[in-house]
């Protein structure tokens, strides 16, 4: 009987070469409620890449391990348009890690999605011997880690805007972290996990009284609350009252102008225009029915240090590229529409557009647009106008 040998052939699989650890970090936005993570990787032997970068974007109030890139080669445009759009555009600042600290946020935040029933992200062949064991780190190597996620405190009103989101989140831990550690966080657990949408600090000298307007399941509450601080440190906190509001309340109390520029475009350009190469700041882009929504964020997230703290505070502007042919660009200031509008005139797209109106709108109306079935701002404000 004659013996056969099998002898592999062909080209290796990038995902079945040996990888060697390069680098890794995390954002430092663990009171926003949200990280980044990035993995940088060299692939030995393998005819088709030399690089592995991985990115990584973890949700600990719900959704646990919820995004995952990867690019498997050293393109470093591609990398930078990742690192925008999964790290970038959350306002903080890197953090080196080791590779045992990469796989034990990455095995927490995959056990939260878990936990509330989601699905890992696609491709998970190639992360999945990250999370298939936990590192045994100590309960001080734990809490040290948690805290390098967390940005440094500067002020009280930071202090007390980023607890009250760790509270109403339920993320306890990273809440028990901003407190002398004698702090019941547990007062808010009449509500499930909750957004604070608005928050409005009166008082000085360490003693606070906040009256945040608060949303859990699309319903919205506003809760009243005593918070105590020293040493940039919360002593205490309590609840005085809480009451639901109706949408049209919180609308209310949400409100804020919008600036609006309109330009018409190039016949044909929409489709390619890209407005990411034009603008200084991060922007994760958004298909709808009738165009694209990029979001443009601000590079750091000091609307938390605020008397009077929005969720969406974070937002530097936001530019709607619509099928009808028009650029619509929108911000809440008229500063910041001023310098998107100096960003678009300085960059590669003022070859093909020109200005073709500017609004000033008591309230926003731009996603009313975007929701809408119209592909023409000014044919939606005609009727906007009427009804």
């Amino acid at each position: 009987m004659v013996k056969l040998k099998v002898i592999e052939g062909g080209v290796k699989h990038p995902e079945a070469c040996e990888r060697e650890f390069l680098s890794a970090f995390v954002s430092d936005t663990r009171l926003m409620g949200v990280v980044g993570l990035y993995i940088h990787w060299a692939v030995k032997q393998c005819e088709e890449t030399e690089d592995l970068h991985q990115f990584f974007y973890l949700d600990h109030e719900e959704y646990g391990l919820e995004s995952y890139v990867s690019i498997w080669k050293d393109d470093p445009e591609a990398v930078a348009d990742a690192y925008q759009s999964m790290i970038g555009c959350l306002g903080g600042e890197s953090v080196p890690l080791t590779l045992e600290e990469a796989c034990a946020i990455l095995c927490e935040y995959a056990s939260i999605s878990k936990a509330h029933g989601y699905a890992l992200p696609a491709k998970t062949s190639e992360y999945l011997m990250l999370i298939s064991e936990a590192p045994a780190l100590s309960e001080s190597a734990r809490k040290e880690l948690l805290r390098r996620q967390c940005t440094p405190i500067h002020s009280d009103y930071q202090l007390v805007n980023y607890f009250l989101m760790r509270c109403l989140g339920k993320d306890y831990e990273a809440a028990e972290i901003l407190t002398d550690g004698h702090v019941d966080t547990h007062v808010f657990q009449n509500t499930d996990v909750s957004a604070l949408c608005r928050n409005e600090i009166e008082g000085s000298d360490g003693h606070y009284i906040c009256q945040s307007l608060v949303e859990e399941a699309h319903q919205y509450h506003i809760f009243v609350s005593e918070i105590r601080v020293k040493a940039r440190c919360v002593t205490s906190l309590s609840l005085s009252s809480g009451f639901a509001v109706t949408p049209q309340e919180a609308a209310m109390q949400l409100a804020r102008p919008e600036f609006v520029t309109v330009y018409d475009l190039a016949e044909g350009i929409g489709e390619r225009l890209d407005i990411r190469e034009d603008v200084e700041y991060s922007t994760i882009v958004s298909s709808y029915e009738n165009g694209r929504l990029f979001m443009i964020f601000n590079d750091t997230n000091n609307h938390v240090d605020r008397r009077i703290f929005l969720l969406n505070g974070d937002v530097f502007g936001i530019c709607f590229i619509s099928l009808g042919g028009q650029l619509i660009a929108a911000a809440y200031s008229q500063n910041n529409i001023q310098r998107l509008e100096r960003m678009l005139a300085r960059g590669h797209s003022r070859l093909y557009m020109q200005v073709a109106a500017k609004y000033e709108f008591k309230e926003p109306i731009l996603y009313d647009f975007i929701q809408s079935d119209y592909e023409d701002f000014e044919d939606f404000l005609d009727d906007f106008r009427q009804e």
